[in-house]
Parts: structure tokens; sequence; C-alpha cells
């Protein structure tokens, strides 16, 4: 079982503050040569520990660590091992050119680990050169409970007595504390005469710490990362025993998704909503077929850190691949897919939920972005664009026409997912569609918005920032085949819903035109770019994605008309 801890243990040295040994090694090279580096001081050129030292060695850096010789004899010592005219001085530089920088986050989270209630202990193997100028730099007394130092104890890691030690000074509760060492032995140690749990490094200890916040019921192994998305951090965390569950953690861009509390609620009503229809009509394999949260321990649906970042911990689907490619095939199965998640939710009102990025696909806000970034011009950009402006102001009144019938009355919004990509849909063993993910941006909206969404970029033939205008076509066999399988699975769509979907197609590609459009007036503040023309080259290949549309949107609408008979 996954459980809470109260007090945490940290290492100094390779933990909190980065070590250059190779440097330092470096350094009494030049003082005393290769042999007595490695004989004197028992290090190698890469900073590693040499087997065979000899015990004269051996006892002076015991020495030195336990606090049983001063400074000024250990300098001294190491002096009359090295080159003749060598000081104690320059051998204290070289010493002290083992301590490397220490990152400020570092001391921060350690901070706010304190400010939350955590015991916080510092147990380190030092020596007065190393330890009187970090403590002193540092103000180490601000961010621990209680400091234990070898020179200090005249003991030292791993031994068996100043871990005993620690423990009974600072009253630590073993089944709830964590140790943080770089060093196998000394994890080792901890692990074997205490039975702390025990990791290497603070990041390691962020992601025990954030984990033990969850109700997580069987035992974890450390999350690893993984590189997908563009916004948030995920990590895949595996089950210790083969058989039980495992895990998907989420660090929530709350930049971007600024309602966390609603943005979560959203997934939860959704996904409740969507696992009570499965279990009404029978259907089996269903934590396979929907997304699972998991609660923190007190029962919320996302744990806040001290430092202020918000996570999150799903189920992990096993047994699923994702598709990045779009083929006829998958295009009609994206199509399904994405008809059936609609169809789902098509009878749990809209307004229960939140939108998770206000005005999402509000063309109408959208336009008074442009508008704004027209006016204000900080880039002095408008001039060499107007065929662009003039290409999106002779299509603002078309474009409005979904927001105009929504007024009406004509036009209902239902709940979308508003990112219909062919990668946010888990694929079983067989490559059947099994469960729509990534829903952050699940929300109230239009039905046209997801069907477009998924044709802007599925059937277009270019790029999304093709230079070469001539490649972008509209690919009628995808529109065809995701149009297909949308209309077999969406069987709650109305009328004027069904007539508006290629209008839709137009609308989701217009969109992003004038959201590329109005970032490369801005500056390029909110998308990343490649090169500095990278958002004007994107906007002129929406818009002739739009153009190209145009040119088809009879096409489309027979298609509609054809498929929905």
């Amino acid at each position: 079982m996954n459980q809470t801890f109260t007090t945490i243990v940290f290492d100094l040295g390779g933990v909190i503050i980065n070590l250059n040994v190779p440097r330092c090694v470096a350094n009494f090279k030049r003082l005393m040569g290769e042999d007595n580096v490695r004989n004197i001081l028992g290090i190698d050129d890469e900073g590693e520990g040499v087997a065979a030292v000899s015990a004269a060695t051996l006892q002076l850096m015991h020495d030195y660590e336990y606090g049983n010789i001063s400074t000024d004899d250990f300098l001294q010592t190491l002096v009359e091992h090295c080159y003749p005219g060598t000081t104690a001085d320059d051998v204290r530089k070289a010493w002290l050119s083992m301590l490397d920088e220490l990152p400020q986050y570092r001391l921060d989270y350690i901070a706010s680990l304190r400010k939350a209630g955590y015991k916080t202990i510092l147990l380190s193997n030092s020596n007065e050169m190393h330890w009187d100028p970090i403590y002193e730099q540092y103000h180490l007394d601000r961010y621990f409970d209680k400091i234990f130092a070898s020179h200090h104890l005249h003991m030292a890691k791993p031994n068996k007595e100043i871990f005993e030690h620690v423990a009974r000074e600072a009253q630590i509760d073993a089944a709830h504390t964590v140790y943080v060492d770089d060093l196998d032995k000394n994890r080792a140690a901890g692990e074997r005469y205490l039975g702390w749990r025990t990791c290497a490094s603070i990041e390691e200890l962020q992601m025990i710490e954030i984990l033990s916040h969850f109700a997580i019921t069987n035992e974890v192994e450390t999350p690893q990362p993984l590189k997908i998305g563009f916004i948030n951090d995920s990590f895949v965390v595996r089950a210790k025993q083969k058989g039980e569950r495992s895990y998907f953690l989420q660090r929530i861009n709350h930049h971007i998704f600024q309602n966390v509390e609603g943005l979560q609620q959203n997934i939860s009503k959704v996904t409740e909503h969507i696992r009570r229809k499965l279990a009404a009509a029978g259907e089996t394999d269903i934590e396979r077929k929907v997304l699972e949260l998991v609660p923190t321990t007190d029962g919320k649906l996302y744990y806040r850190t001290p430092m202020g970042d918000y996570w999150r911990v799903y189920v992990l689907i096993e047994r699923a691949t994702s598709q990045e490619r779009v083929t006829h095939e998958s295009a009609y199965l994206t199509g399904e897919a994405f008809g059936r998640f609609q169809c789902q939710l098509s009878d749990l009102p809209f307004d229960e939920l939140c939108e998770s990025i206000p005005n999402f696909h509000n063309i109408e806000f959208r336009l008074q972005q442009l508008d704004e970034a027209l006016a204000a011009d900080v880039k002095g950009r408008k001039a060499a664009c107007m065929d662009i402006v003039n290409a999106i102001n002779s299509r603002r009144e078309e474009m409005c026409l979904a927001e105009r019938l929504f007024r009406e009355g004509k036009l209902p919004k239902r709940i979308n997912h508003c990112d219909t990509k062919v990668n946010n849909i888990m694929f079983d063993e067989a490559g059947k569609p099994m469960c729509i993910v990534d829903l952050d941006t699940v929300m109230p909206g239009y039905v046209l918005s997801d069907f477009g969404d998924f044709m802007r970029t599925a059937a277009n033939t270019g790029a999304e920032d093709d230079p070469n205008l001539e490649n972008i076509h509209v690919n009628l066999e995808i529109f065809e085949a995701y149009t297909r399988g949308y209309l077999k699975q969406a069987t709650f769509l109305t009328d004027i819903e069904k007539e508006l979907l290629p209008y839709g197609c137009r609308l989701l590609s217009y969109m992003q035109t004038v959201r590329f459009f109005t970032d490369y007036l801005n500056g390029d503040t909110y998308y990343k770019i490649q090169y500095p023309e990278h958002n004007l080259v994107r906007t002129r290949a929406q818009l002739r994605l739009v153009e190209e549309q145009e040119k088809v949107a009879e096409q489309m609408k027979e298609i509609v008309k054809r498929l929905s008979c």
C-alpha cells in the first residue's frame, strides 16, 4: 500500500548541493600528480573511489570526515605530498573546488515541505572545510528541524551507529520516513538498519511525495517520464507486483487550465457518466473503455503541492496503443469513436460543465482578440499582411453563424472533446478504438467544432505549417470515411447539426487562421516558433485550407446528406 510519510532525511552533497569531483581531481593532479591523487586521495580521474588504497589514505580521510583531526593538520598532510612550492591555500582551493552549484529550487522545495508540516532532517558525511561555507552561505538551519554532520558527531554513514543516533535524537518514526541519499551504500544502510524508505534525489522524492497523497492501494515503482503531449508533464507509474494496477501521473499546466477544480470536475462527471452508460449496456472490460481518476487520500480529484503545482492520477489502461497516422480505415474508426463519445454524453446537460479554457472555440472571441492585435500592431507587421486581413474580414459574418444560431435557439450546445485527433484514442490489441483520452478540453460547444477540428488536420493533404501552399488540398476520402463512422454513432444529431458539419470544417480552419495570425501580430507570444515567420507561414497555410474547403463545400454537403440517410 502507498503509505504517507511525515519525516524526510536529506543527504547534503550530491542531493542538495551538486558535487564536481572530476574538477577537484584535475586540480589536485596539477598539485601532486596522478599517482598521488590515486594513492593519497583514494580517487581516480572520474572521481570514483579506488579499491586498493593504503591504510594511511583511509585513515586520513576517515579522521577528517569524523572530525578527529583539524583542517590545518589535514591540509599540511596533503601539502607534504604535493609538488614543491605548493601552499596550504593551494590545497584548500583544490579541495573546495569539489563544491558546485546549489540550485535554489531545492532549498525552496525543502522549505515548502517544512512549511507544510513535514519534519526535515539533514544527515551529511562532511568535513569542516566543505561544511562551514555551505552552512554559512545558505543558512541551512532555516530549512531543517535537525542537522547532523559526521565531523560534529565523530561517526559517519553507512555505519549503523549514526543512523541509530539520528533516529533517536530526532525522534523519527521509521515507518513514515523517507531518506534521500545519492550513494547506494548509504541508502542500503538506511533501509537495513531502520527500515526507511529511500530514494536517490530530490526529484525522485518529489514523485514519492506526490504519489503519497493519492489513494493508491498497491506498491508502485518510481514514476518514469513519458514524452507525450505539449501541455502537461506525464509519467507512468508501474505496479511492483505483476497483475496489479499501474497508474498515469500528470502535472496539470495550471497556467493554461487556470480553473483546475473545474477541469477535474469536468473529467469526473464525464467519465462517471460514460461508466454508468457502459454498465447499463452490459459492457465488459469497462476499466479499459473509460478513464478512471484516482482521488487523493482526502477525497479530492487533484493534489496541490507545497510549491503550488497541481497533479492528478489516472488508472493506467493496459494493453492499449495509440496511433499517429490517419488512414482511410483509422479515419472511419476515429469517427465512430468520437461519435460514440458524443452520443454517450448527449443526455448530460452541457451547463453542468465549465469551460476549462474559456471561449476556446468561440470565433467571436477570437476575432475580438485579432481586432485588438491589429489595433495595437506592436511589431509593425500589419501593413505587409493586408491580404490576410481582407481575407479574414470577408468571411467574418459567415464564420460567426454558429454563435448567432445558438443565441436564436436553433443550434444546441453539447459536451465536446475539443481535441479530436486520432492520437487521443486508445486502441485495443485488435486495433479497435477502446477509450477516448486527453479530456482536459472536454467542455460545452458545438458538435460541428469537434467534427471540423478532426478534418482540419486529418483531411488536410499538407502540413499545418506547410510553406508550399500547392501541397494543401482536402482529402475527401478521409472526410467521407470519418463522416461515415461518425454519423453511424452520432444518432442524436438534429437536422441543423448534420447540415452544418461541412461548415464546421471551414470554421475550425478559419479559427486557427485567426489564432495564428493574432499571435504573429502580437510578436509570437503564444505558439512556439522555429523561425521568425513561422506563425505567418502557419496563417497562410490555414487560410489556404479554408479556401480549399470552400471549393469542395458542395461535395462535402452531398457526402453528409448521402450518409445521413
